[in-house]
């Protein structure tokens, strides 16, 4: 049952910024290499967003532009194929402002699909959205929602400008009957050149009166294995991460970690994230990556969660991992359906 696969402003600021995306992809190829780093194993859609901010990706941290495929970007989808992440900061002599978090979703390289993520959810549950929109010269985009095979719901993302200008827009949405599971995304419009961006998307989920939700259960416990990782050949000195981001519905139970391969001499820290605080706590630190070691789950308090963990390495070899695993083990708080997926990750150029 459970298997694993791997898993677009304005004239000048457009040559610009295809410039930067040429010089890096073609001159600096090692900037954007993927490390085989993604993986997926057979698990239910979140019942929240993941990755909401766009933070998460599979490659290099120091880049200013990322064109990537989805499936390196993790719970994100796109029917034309590839995303276009941009870094925060001053590029072609214009500020494209602060956000939340480094990275940013450019839907000009989107513009030909739409721009996706499935969560599970109840019908007649309301779900409350937010986002934060950038049209770089009064382009918009459309926020959508509704079932994945059906008609969405609309809501034009529509600013005057100039660039580096973000505006929060919000919205609710009320599952109908039989939709146990919704789509959410964007789409840019045919207005102008499609150059407009979007990133911070949340999504909170109010019960109906009428619906019952019945109590969590924990009905098992499952091992995802995250065997898919090593430190690229020419990556050789890199600082290395290694994060898993856990939907809600599995509690973090253990987590096995091996003797890694070229682990001499080499620690790591590991740190977590939770669905009360969503600032990084040290669980372990200097921990030897020679050496098999289990990391036991925080102690926390009420209804709290650890929704991401993270090994922070320090430099690494070329090669590193090549052949290891990590086996992270859960408790199911619910029936699990027979489809999607749980991804974990890899990536490098980040300070331990």
């Amino acid at each position: 049952m459970w298997q694993l696969f791997r898993i677009s402003g304005i004239g000048f600021v457009k040559m610009i910024t295809m410039i930067s995306f040429i010089l890096t992809t073609i001159i600096y190829p090692s900037a954007l290499k993927q490390g085989d780093a993604l993986a997926s194993q057979v698990m239910p859609y979140p019942s929240e967003i993941m990755n909401g901010s766009f933070e998460l990706f599979n490659g290099s941290k120091d880049s200013q532009t990322v064109w990537i495929s989805p499936s390196e970007v993790p719970y994100w989808n796109d029917e034309a194929g590839s995303l276009w992440l941009l870094k925060d900061g001053i590029r072609g002599g214009y500020d494209y402002g602060d956000t939340s978090g480094d990275y940013f979703l450019d839907l000009q390289v989107a513009s030909e699909g739409m721009t996706y993520q499935d969560i599970m959810t109840t019908p007649g549950t309301t779900l409350k959205w937010s986002v934060d929109f950038m049209g770089m010269a009064g382009e918009s985009a459309d926020f959508l929602v509704g079932p994945p095979d059906g008609v969405y719901h609309a809501t034009r993302l529509s600013t005057a400008g100039p660039i580096g200008y973000w505006q929060t827009f919000s919205g609710a949405y009320t599952v109908p009957d039989g939709q146990s599971t919704t789509r959410v995304g964007f789409r840019a419009t045919d207005e102008l050149d499609n150059t407009c961006a979007v990133d911070n998307l949340q999504i909170s989920v109010e019960p109906s009166e009428i619906v019952s939700v019945p109590e969590p259960e924990v009905v098992d416990t499952v091992d995802f294995v995250y065997d898919d990782f090593s430190n690229p050949d020419d990556n050789d000195g890199q600082k290395f991460a290694i994060q898993d981001v856990i939907p809600q519905g599995l509690t973090l139970d253990q987590i096995a970690v091996p003797a890694f391969m070229g682990g001499a001499g080499i620690t790591y820290d590991v740190q977590y994230q939770t669905n009360q605080n969503s600032q990084w706590r040290t669980l372990y630190d200097e921990v030897s990556a020679d050496e098999p070691f289990t990391i036991n789950a925080p102690e926390l308090s009420e209804n709290e969660r650890v929704t991401s963990t993270i090994l922070l390495f320090n430099q690494v070899p070329a090669g590193f991992g090549l052949g290891d695993q990590i086996i992270y083990t859960f408790s199911v708080e619910y029936p699990l359906p027979s489809y999607d997926q749980h991804q974990a990750f890899c990536f490098y150029g980040v300070n331990k």
